[in-house]
């Protein structure tokens, strides 16, 4: 199955994945005060996709399909997991 994305979250997951970069560069570096500011930068990207997956009609609906799928897919397994005991 392919997974679907909003094209603007895939934006916001390449800024995310530059912040870690930035936040492993300043560690190894040493440099406190980097390490601070790469820490805050990376808060304020998680609080940027977090709000923006809270009010993008594309996600609320790719996130309700995957919901559906979960539950779907975890009824089909209960039913199909049940050994009938009776006939053993």
């Amino acid at each position: 199955m392919r997974e679907t994305t909003c094209p603007r979250l895939k934006i916001l997951i390449q800024v995310l994945v530059t912040a870690y970069r930035h936040r492993t560069s300043a560690v190894k570096d040493g440099n406190s005060f980097q390490k601070l500011r790469a820490d805050e930068n990376l808060a304020n990207v998680h609080n940027l996709i977090s709000k923006h997956r809270n009010t993008c009609q594309d996600c609320k609906a790719i996130e309700a399909a995957r919901h559906e799928a979960n539950l779907r897919l975890r009824a089909s397994s209960q039913t199909f997991g049940k050994v009938d005991q009776s006939s053993l």
